[in-house]
C-alpha cells in the first residue's frame, strides 16, 4: 500500500493537500494568536479546542503530505475524518450563523471529496 505513494499522481495530490494542509494549519494559528475575527479567548470553547487540535494536527499532515510519508497521510486522514464526524454529527458547537453552516457545508464536501480521491488513488494500480 505505501508504494503507491510514489506513484506520479499520488505525488501530485499529496503536494496539494499539503499546501492546502499548511494553510489551514496557518488559519488555525492565526485564530490561536488574535488575528482572527474576534479574540481567542472569546471564542467558544468548542472552537478554541479545535483550533489548538488541528493547528498541530494540519501542520503535521502538511510537512508529512509534502514528504510523502505515510504519517502524513495518516494525519491527513484522521483530521478529514475527525472534521467529518464533528462538523457532521455536531454542527451546533460550530456553527451559529448561516454564515457558518454554510461554511460547514463546504468543509464538510472539501473533507468527503479528498477523502475519496486519496481512496481511489491509493487503490488504483498505476
Amino acid at each position: 500500500m505505501f508504494e503507491s505513494l510514489q506513484r506520479p499522481w499520488m505525488g501530485f495530490f499529496l503536494r496539494v493537500m499539503a499546501v492546502l494542509y499548511a494553510m489551514g494549519g496557518l488559519v488555525h494559528v492565526s485564530n490561536i494568536l488574535g488575528f482572527g475575527g474576534s479574540p481567542w479567548f472569546d471564542s467558544p470553547l468548542s472552537w478554541r479546542v479545535a483550533d489548538v487540535a488541528y493547528a498541530f494536527l494540519d501542520t503535521g499532515a502538511a510537512i508529512g503530505l509534502w514528504f510523502r510519508k505515510p504519517w502524513g497521510v495518516g494525519c491527513f486522514a484522521l483530521g478529514a475524518a475527525s472534521q467529518l464526524v464533528l462538523y457532521g454529527f455536531f454542527p451546533h458547537h460550530f456553527a451559529f450563523t448561516e454564515e457558518h453552516r454554510q461554511g460547514l457545508r463546504s468543509m464538510l464536501a472539501f473533507h468527503g471529496v479528498t477523502l475519496a480521491a486519496l481512496l481511489g488513488l491509493l487503490v488504483a494500480k498505476k
